[in-house]
């Protein structure tokens, strides 16, 4: 009688070399040395998505402490059990892309623990999946904002401008149409616009046969956490008002103008800095009253300025930017965009998206999905069509012949 073999008894053979096990070794304590891997293991991720894990982690802590449940490690039922309590919550049920969050967010904290996934249970995934059907079914559609496409991006520009009646709001008007029109130019996320510096932005003009192309830097964005990328692209071919390269122009004059005066008088009191960055802003804005339709960006001395400074910075209520040091944060990048927009007319008050925008109006305009890839910075071309805003509508008109 034949002996069965391996793979008859329905035992694998291992494949590979042999794992050793490493014994335990008392290793010296290197309190400096383990801070330092504690700070590159916790800026893998980046800055947004570690605030937006952290509150969805503390929403699923709280819970579980409100009903007597471990949240560390938690198990499935567990997980389960609040991720339906939250779909079903009466007075703002979660929706699919917030259960999302919340389930991610799970998995990150376990993860920093050195605990396996308890959410990629097979259990979880097919509840997940129940919640997602059952909306389906009865109607949900994805809450996304709508898609700011090239109109909507000139009402926000004419009614800033239109509301720059005082010379501190003609210094917000003036950032806030260099961070609308460049964020959706080059198809920008809110993050890696607030995170840009003055040195992230170049004039490139290294072939005679193509037009001069504005490149900005990205360091560390969603998508590439731990590179460098560039994004290119030329001059607008509308006039001055709606030309991202003016916008930056005029409102990387006035950063300038305040950056040299506070240098200047950096030796005296606040408030004398606070006076003199005023009267420079002042003087800089009187000269600048040109026409807005003519264009300001000729030639790349625009750009001059401090490499190191952020480019979009809060404005103080005195009408001032902040110091150079000073970022405008992700989320008042959203403030700004719904605020221009609610001004313009175009509503809602949940805001656009510039990012979709400009991919639904480079479809609309005849772009392969190649090319807005390229832009958006995708991988996959599933995930630039979710962008298209009117993809369904332009189906639509196909099959019907329009």
């Amino acid at each position: 009688m034949n002996r069965p073999t391996a793979a008859r008894r329905g035992h694998r053979r291992a494949e590979g070399p042999p794992l050793h096990v490493v014994p335990d070794v008392a290793e010296p304590e290197d309190d400096e040395l383990d801070a330092r891997v504690a700070a590159y293991a916790a800026a893998a991720d980046a800055d947004n998505t570690v605030r937006t894990y952290t509150w969805a982690w503390n929403r699923f802590d709280r819970w579980c402490d409100e009903h007597g449940y471990t949240a560390l490690p938690a198990s499935t039922r567990v997980i389960n059990r609040f991720l339906v309590t939250a779909a079903d919550d009466p007075n703002r049920p979660a929706s699919r892309s917030s259960l999302e969050v919340l389930r991610a967010a799970i998995a990150w904290k376990h993860a920093q623990a050195g605990l396996p996934d308890p959410t990629m249970d097979a259990r979880a995934r097919t509840v997940r999946r129940g919640i997602n059907k059952s909306r389906v079914e009865a109607g949900e559609t994805d809450n996304r904002a709508p898609a700011a496409v090239a109109a909507d991006i000139e009402a926000m520009v004419d009614a800033a401008r239109a509301g720059a009646g005082t010379w501190r709001r003609q210094v917000a008007a003036r950032r806030d149409i260099a961070l609308i029109l460049l964020t959706y130019d080059f198809g920008r996320r809110r993050g890696e616009a607030a995170g840009l510096r003055l040195g992230d932005l170049n004039i490139v003009d290294d072939n005679p046969d193509r037009q001069p192309r504005l490149r900005i830097r990205l360091r560390g964005g969603k998508t590439h956490q731990d590179s460098t990328e560039y994004v290119y692209r030329p001059r607008s071919a509308r006039d001055g008002r709606y030309c991202t390269w003016c916008a930056l122009a005029r409102w990387i004059a006035v950063l300038n103008a305040a950056d040299d005066a506070a240098a200047t008088a950096r030796g005296d009191d606040a408030g004398a800095v606070t006076a003199a960055v005023s009267i420079a802003v002042q003087r800089l804005l009187r000269r600048d009253a040109g026409d807005p339709v003519e264009h300001c960006c000729d030639g790349v001395t625009w750009l001059a300025g401090r490499a190191r400074a952020y480019l979009f910075r809060p404005v103080a209520n005195g009408g001032l930017p902040h110091a150079p040091d000073t970022a405008l944060s992700g989320r008042s990048v959203d403030t700004v965009v719904r605020q221009r927009a609610l001004a313009a007319g175009i509503g809602p008050r949940r805001g656009h998206s510039l990012r979709a925008g400009v991919a639904t109006q480079l479809f609309d305009d005849g772009a392969t999905v190649e090319e807005v890839m390229a832009l958006l910075g995708h991988k996959r071309p599933e995930t630039s069509l979710r962008y298209d805003r009117r993809r369904a509508q332009r189906s639509a008109d196909v099959d019907t012949g329009l």
